[in-house]
C-alpha cells in the first residue's frame, strides 16, 4: 500500500530520520528528508542518499530541540500545502513515548483543521473534532473511542456493536473495544472536545465520507 501511494505524482512525501530506509529499499526518493539522524542508515548508504538529494530537499536537525522529528516533518508537509497527512510508522516501536507524542500531534493539527491519519500494521488512529465520521458496512475489526479533553460534548455512536449518546470524559475508558457489525455506522461530536479514534484489526481500511 505505502509503496503504491508514494509512486503517485500528487503525493508529497517526507522521510523522517531512519524512515529513509524504506525509500532506499524500494528505490524511491522522498520529496524531503529530515531528522537528527539518530536512527538513519550509516556509511555508504547514507552518503549515496545525500548525493541524490539536494540541500533544498534535506535537513539535519539538532538532537536537542523543542519538537520531535515527526512534528517537524508534519510542519514541512503543511508548508508544502498538504491538508490531508498520512503518518506511517508512528505507532508502537521501542519507545512508547513517541507514540504518545504523535497522538498529541494529531490533536494539535486537528485544532488547525488539518486532518492526520496515523497508520501502522494492524492499527490506525485519527482525531475527530466537531464533525461526523461515517463508516461503510465493509469495515471490520475493532474501534475504540477516547476523549482527549476533559470532556467531549454531545458524542453519538451509531451502527456499531455498542451505541452511545452523551458526553465522553477522559478519566473513564468507556469507548474501548467497540466493534463494526457489517452495518453502516457513524461517530459524531457536536460540542466541544476532541475524540481519538483507534482502529484495530481492520483489514479493509475503508471508511465512508466524513462530513
Amino acid at each position: 500500500m505505502l509503496k503504491r501511494l508514494l509512486e503517485e505524482e500528487n503525493v508529497y512525501s517526507v522521510a523522517v530520520d531512519g524512515g529513509i530506509g524504506f525509500f532506499i529499499k524500494n528505490h524511491l526518493k522522498p520529496a524531503y528528508w529530515l531528522g537528527d539522524m539518530d536512527s538513519a542508515p550509516e556509511g555508504d548508504t547514507i552518503a549515496a542518499v545525500h548525493l541524490e538529494l539536494s540541500e533544498e530537499r534535506f535537513c539535519k536537525v539538532p538532537v536537542m530541540k523543542d519538537d520531535t522529528d515527526m512534528a517537524l516533518a508534519v510542519e514541512k508537509a503543511l508548508e508544502a500545502g498538504c491538508e490531508e497527512i498520512l503518518i506511517f510508522g508512528g505507532i508502537g516501536g521501542q519507545r512508547i513515548s513517541h507514540t504518545i507524542a504523535n497522538i498529541q500531534l494529531l490533536q494539535a493539527y486537528a485544532k488547525k483543521n488539518c486532518h492526520i491519519m496515523m497508520i501502522s500494521d494492524g492499527c490506525r488512529m485519527e482525531v475527530l473534532h466537531k464533525g461526523v465520521k461515517a463508516f461503510s458496512k465493509e469495515m471490520k475489526g475493532l474501534i475504540s473511542v477516547f476523549s482527549l479533553t476533559d470532556v467531549a460534548e454531545r458524542v453519538e455512536i451509531e451502527g456499531l456493536k455498542y451505541g452511545f449518546k452523551g458526553n465522553f470524559k477522559n478519566d473513564r475508558a468507556l469507548g474501548v473495544s467497540n466493534a463494526f457489525t457489517g452495518r453502516e455506522g457513524r461517530i459524531s461530536i457536536k460540542g466541544e472536545g476532541y475524540l481519538l479514534l483507534v482502529y484495530e484489526n481492520d483489514e479493509t481500511g475503508e471508511t465512508a465520507d466524513e462530513s
